[in-house]
């Protein structure tokens, strides 16, 4: 108690000025990316896309994410599987944006249409339906120069890999993002194990598999 009152009661005819004990700052925490859009081939799309909304969830604390997929051809609609309520409420306000929309785990997954002019709209309209979420924007196909408005529009753009890529495609999709995003990052996906069920799903992450996402989420691996 002695201590609590010294910090507010000075001394009655003090000497010198006590000298003032040096506080180091702490360190910045920087805030977590929300927006994001991913460059993956097709094989990987859902995992990917599924992985960093996750990863981004756990930062956030947010209930549900949104994953919005493009390939460039005419998506099918998403499959509902079972989620949580937050989940599906999501995925219902999306659906009444206009959205094809549906609901798995902890995410709500959106088919954005093969043209970009439309998909631009339907991303667009996905912000705005969900709020302050993590959204993931997946294009896993081969990109045209009318989204790069997309890409320049995300707090990170992650290209993801597989294992077996060719030489040099990492490369050169991280240079090719770099272009037009603000900042980019590398999602290294490993080798396939039952574990991938949880997080396609939209549950959780492996830890290897989170390590990787957050990994990317803070920009490392480049």
């Amino acid at each position: 108690m002695s201590r609590l009152v010294d910090l507010f009661v000075a001394p009655a005819a003090p000497a010198r000025p006590p000298a003032m004990p040096r506080v180091e700052a702490a360190p910045a925490v920087a805030a977590a990316p929300t927006v994001l859009a991913v460059l993956c081939p097709p094989s990987c799309a859902r995992l990917a896309g599924a992985a960093l909304a996750l990863a981004a969830l756990g930062r956030c604390g947010a209930g549900a994410g949104v994953v919005c997929r493009w390939s460039g051809k005419d998506e099918p609609a998403p499959v509902p599987g079972t989620a949580t309520r937050t989940a599906r409420r999501l995925a219902a306000r999306l659906g009444r944006r206009g959205l094809v929309a549906a609901a798995a785990g902890r995410l709500a997954h959106v088919a954005l249409p093969a043209e970009p002019a439309d998909a631009l709209a339907g991303a667009g309209r996905a912000a705005a339906a969900c709020g302050p979420v993590p959204i993931v924007v997946v294009l896993a196909g081969a990109r045209p120069a009318a989204l790069d408005p997309l890409l320049g529009a995300q707090d990170r753009v992650v290209v993801a890999t597989v294992p077996g890529a060719a030489d040099g495609v990492e490369a050169l999709a991280v240079t090719g993002a770099a272009r037009v995003a603000r900042a980019t990052g590398v999602l290294r996906l490993g080798a396939p194990g039952p574990a991938r069920a949880l997080t396609v799903a939209g549950w959780a992450l492996a830890p290897a598999l989170r390590a990787a996402a957050e990994a990317a989420l803070d920009g490392h691996g480049l």
